[in-house]
């Protein structure tokens, strides 16, 4: 009985062993090998670099440098935490002091003081996490500091590429731009700008290693190596030319400190083609270290911004007028000698003057008369007006290639009432964008072609250039209608309060605007939005401008604010673009 016993055991060992031997072999054989794989194999991800933005001479905005992470492995660690912390804080505070050193940051912005003592205890307290094959300890060393941990030779530390983002002119440009921050996996993210809009394109697809690894976890160097190359990110070419920006820049600082304001936006295109050659917001940021500024500085002004336009939107009801033959630059408002009423409310001019014998369009426009353009738009009524401000894409986004473009609030049709109608004629009850304003404008110098805003003009993948696709050119009015239009916002500016800042022997067609600022319901008397926009020679355009304050406390006009501004830049770029005087 014992040896029968025994031999029953001894068989029904057998089949247990045989079953499992059967499940690990054949039912989880695939499971069991992937994690052998695992133990056996090490990954490594190696980093794509990001692209570059150029501007349009091809010198570099945004590149980028050498850089390291440093990360810890716990368990490899034969070191107290301690006394790795102490060696390696005042390499990685080196490291942050100098990354610190020479930012561009407002007066109120404060960088937080960095301590020995304290990046020390973050450390150690990091390296003493049991168990831990990887934690990161340091972003974006330069390879100077990165040399000096690898000289340390402890064990347990590791460096991996991590490039950093460089640039070259400072916070030039920077809302425009944007950076480079992290997504939450971790992986570099754009935000904001151009950064932000095409940062599938820049980012690339970084590469994969495998390797083979001992039982210690260090590579084997005969085992097999499996590599996926990473591919870099394209190279971005923008419109941005760079002495056009730094006179934009210099000029808008100074205004935004003369004038008092609270922030200042300008943009110069080219109204033929819709290329952006300057943007500028200022404040600004810096984007070596954005991380110390709040999420308003990184707004671009003119996109990201909105506001009632005031009078530069009389620019589009003039248009539509002319457009549709319901009056020449000699036709007389006939309604202009005092305020004019509708709906049982009375719009006045905003100066209190009026014109008993009548205003014709041109004096409408030069003497910024809001009587005449509700008198106008009357007229033209709220059909044919909401069917050239929705050609002109008011209510709608540019399109332009910037991250975080707003689009403004606009009327619906139905929703516009006879008041609505009057004041919406000189840029009341609605929002829009600096940029939108700019469009609108250049479509006027460019013979009633609207074009799409852009910054980039082409993308370069591995040596081939891509260019970049834009909306279709669009006719919003006819050629004679802005060329009529063109002489009369040239004689807007030849005739009134910016005459005397003109250029001697140019034309320069443009519009102020002073906008209120509307607060809980209603306009607060003592804050405006101060803009003036144009193009400049009147007949053969080079640029387009908008240059707007915010809230200027010095004097609240378009006219004595950003007015001056304007004639200051085109002075200077008429000399750098090579423009002759038109005039003795």
């Amino acid at each position: 009985m014992r040896v029968k016993f025994l031999a029953g055991v001894f068989l029904f060992s057998i089949v247990v062993i045989a079953a499992r031997l059967f499940y690990w072999q054949v039912m989880d054989g695939d499971n069991l090998a992937r994690a052998a794989a695992s133990q056996r194999s090490l990954t490594r991800q190696i980093p794509a670099e990001r692209g570059k933005i150029l501007a349009s001479d091809g010198k570099i905005l945004v590149g980028n440098e050498s850089g390291y992470l440093l990360f810890a492995s716990t368990v490899d660690l034969k070191d107290s935490p301690g006394s790795v912390a102490k060696l390696l804080a005042p390499i990685i505070l080196a490291s942050q002091t100098e990354d610190q050193t020479g930012l561009d940051l407002p007066k109120d912005v404060e960088v937080p003081k960095l301590e020995l003592k304290d990046l020390e205890k973050s450390l150690a307290n990091k390296l003493a996490t049991p168990d831990n094959y990887y934690i990161p300890l340091a972003h974006r060393l330069k390879q100077k500091y990165a040399d000096q941990i690898d000289a340390l030779k402890i064990f347990g530390l590791g460096l991996d590429p991590e490039p950093r983002r460089i640039y070259p002119e400072g916070s030039l440009l920077a809302t425009t731009l944007g950076f480079v921050g992290a997504a939450s996996s971790g992986e570099p993210q754009g935000y904001f700008g151009l950064e932000g809009f095409y940062n599938n394109e820049l980012a690339g697809r970084s590469g994969v290693e495998r390797l083979e690894r001992d039982a210690a976890g260090n590579p084997i160097l005969i085992g097999q190596i499996d590599t996926l190359p990473p591919q870099d990110g394209r190279t971005v070419t923008t419109s941005i030319d760079r002495y056009v920006q730094l006179v934009v820049e210099k000029h808008l600082r100074e205004g935004v400190a003369k004038y008092g304001a609270k922030k200042g936006t300008a943009v110069v295109l080219d109204p033929k083609t819709g290329a952006v050659l300057a943007s500028v917001t200022w404040p600004s940021f810096d984007p070596r270290g954005w991380q110390y500024f709040t999420k308003d500085f990184y707004k671009d002004g003119a996109v990201s911004e909105t506001y009632e336009p005031g009078s530069t939107f009389k620019v589009l009801g003039m248009a539509a007028g002319l457009d549709l033959g319901m009056v020449n630059p000699e036709t007389v408002c006939t309604e202009c000698g005092g305020p004019f009423k509708v709906q049982g409310q009375e719009i006045h001019t905003w100066n209190n003057q009026y014109y008993p014998t009548g205003e014709t369009m041109t004096k409408v426009l030069e003497h910024s008369n809001n009587v005449g353009m509700a008198w106008l738009a009357t007229k033209i009524g709220k059909d044919k007006f909401y069917s050239y401000a929705k050609a002109f894409g008011v209510g709608e986004p540019t399109g332009v290639d910037i991250q975080g473009e707003e689009a403004g609030v606009f009327y619906q049709l139905k929703d516009i009432a006879p008041i609505d109608l009057a004041t919406m004629a000189f840029g009341q009850g609605f929002t829009t964008t600096a940029l939108k304003i700019l469009q609108i404008m250049s479509a006027v110098a460019n013979g009633g072609v609207l074009t799409e805003p852009h910054v980039v003009t082409k993308l370069t993948d591995a040596g081939r250039d891509i260019p970049v696709q834009l909306a279709a050119p669009k006719q919003v009015i006819k050629p004679e209608t802005a060329r009529v239009l063109t002489q009369m916002l040239a004689s807007a500016v030849e005739h009134g309060e910016a005459r005397r800042l003109v250029p001697a022997g140019y034309r320069v067609a443009g519009k102020t605007g002073t906008a209120q600022v509307p607060v809980a319901g209603h306009y607060d008397p003592n804050k405006t939005v101060a803009s003036f926009v144009g193009f400049a020679p009147a007949e053969d355009p080079k640029f387009a401008m908008i240059v707007k304050y915010d809230q200027p406390t010095t004097t609240p006009f378009g006219a004595t604010t950003a007015v001056p501004t304007f004639m200051d830049i085109t002075k200077e770029l008429f000399g750098y673009f090579g423009v002759a005087p038109s005039t003795p």
